[in-house]
């Protein structure tokens, strides 16, 4: 079943995710899209946990990426294209669209050069693309995974014991001790 939601439900949720996903790339948002709700709501069915089990730890579990991993890494490739695409035409609405996003924070290149923050080479990536050149995909991606991972990475420095909250104990303890239906 992970499988099949890995080759079927991922792709399905990446329909023109480069123009109406934007909203959901900054970092914090990546639980906030109903489609990721559901993915997530199907990957709990399928593990057989509680729906309070933390959503980090389900994918985590799962060995899967938020689908904003996905839907970034799909609007950098889309401009990316669009730099090198044979039409004069699709290369100046590109030009035109980034000049647009130094005065209205609404538009497409606006928002996608917005949501570079919580990168660790988030200056690089916007300079790079209001400039209108090559965003260098595998130094994006290695940092948006990075993004991803620094919340496991402040948990390996934690204590569970010292946070005061009794479902965080709990679900890691039911993952860790694989209480769950995988096996």
């Amino acid at each position: 079943m992970l499988w099949l939601s890995k080759v079927y439900g991922i792709p399905a949720g990446m329909h023109a995710s480069q123009v109406w996903g934007t909203v959901y790339l900054s970092e914090g948002s990546e639980f906030g899209s109903q489609l990721q709700k559901m993915h997530l709501c199907s990957l709990r069915r399928i593990l057989g946990v509680k729906n309070s089990t933390t959503n980090w730890a389900v994918l985590r579990e799962c060995g899967q990426e938020p689908l904003q991993f996905f839907w970034f890494h799909a609007s950098i490739r889309l401009f990316n294209s669009m730099l090198d695409s044979n039409s004069e035409t699709l290369r100046r609405v590109l030009k035109a669209g980034l000049h647009l996003a130094s005065f209205d924070s609404s538009c497409w290149s606006a928002q996608v050069s917005n949501v570079f923050n919580g990168l660790q080479s988030s200056a690089m990536f916007k300079q790079k693309m209001l400039r209108a050149t090559q965003v260098p995909m595998q130094e994006f991606i290695c940092d948006l995974r990075f993004r991803h991972l620094k919340v496991w990475k402040e948990a390996d420095f934690s204590c569970p014991r010292a946070v005061n909250k009794k479902h965080v104990l709990r679900n890691f303890s039911r993952i860790r001790l694989r209480a769950h239906h995988l096996t």
